[in-house]
């Protein structure tokens, strides 16, 4: 009996070490798995603020080159635009639309003020629509380790099914998708599910530097 209790005894502290040890291990993943998130969510942020940057500067450059007047303010707003889709750009190509209109007096190709107003916009328009299936998708795509395909379909499907919100956080949640996905599949394989070392994520500095390598 004594020998019973005692392999019982025994036992029991083996299980309450190993039950330890796989709760120390889940702890760990719980607090990586936060950082992880924390990390493909700031990059989200940073890629926006590069969208931000790339077209304001471009569409201030296309403003100048047709020779519009306050082209900085209209590539300031077409950078804002971008954080409000849709509605953003419809807004900005009004206010092009306006400018255009208005102040086409003295234009670099001379034209009448209605024909002016069409170049102005259309070229917007090609501006916005390059942003919005090449630059955006490869950009973000980029920043946070997720082929653009996958970003560019993830936000078709997503602007069907949840409308503007869809659009906007597509890429992070895919992203978050692509991070659970490879964690579960490691876990059911029984290999480390951080193969990877942890590392600090890239400032917006790096980030923007490593674009244009």
């Amino acid at each position: 009996i004594r020998d019973s209790a005692y392999l019982t005894l025994g036992e029991a502290k083996q299980g309450s070490k190993l039950l330890q040890r796989e709760l120390f291990g889940l702890s760990e993943d719980i607090a990586r798995f936060s950082r992880e998130i924390s990390y493909i969510w700031n990059a989200f942020l940073r890629g926006q603020l590069l969208v931000f940057f790339l077209s304001s500067t471009t569409m201030f450059i296309l403003m100048s080159i047709l020779g519009m007047r306050y082209a900085l303010v209209l590539g300031i707003l077409a950078g804002f635009a971008r954080f409000i889709p849709y509605i953003g750009q419809v807004v900005s190509a009004i206010v092009n639309a306006l400018v255009a209109y208005f102040l086409a007096e003295g234009n670099y190709f001379d034209l009448p003020a209605f024909q002016y107003m069409l170049l102005v916009v259309g070229l917007a328009f090609l501006h916005d629509q390059v942003y919005d299936s090449l630059v955006i998708p490869r950009l973000i795509g980029f920043v946070l380790g997720v082929h653009p395909a996958l970003v560019l379909i993830t936000a078709l499907i997503a602007t069907r099914w949840i409308g503007v919100l869809g659009l906007i956080l597509a890429a992070p949640v895919l992203a978050s998708f692509q991070l659970v996905a490879k964690y579960v599949i490691r876990k059911m394989l029984d290999q480390a599910p951080w193969p990877d070392e942890e590392f600090e994520p890239p400032t917006l500095k790096h980030q923007f530097r490593d674009i244009f390598k």
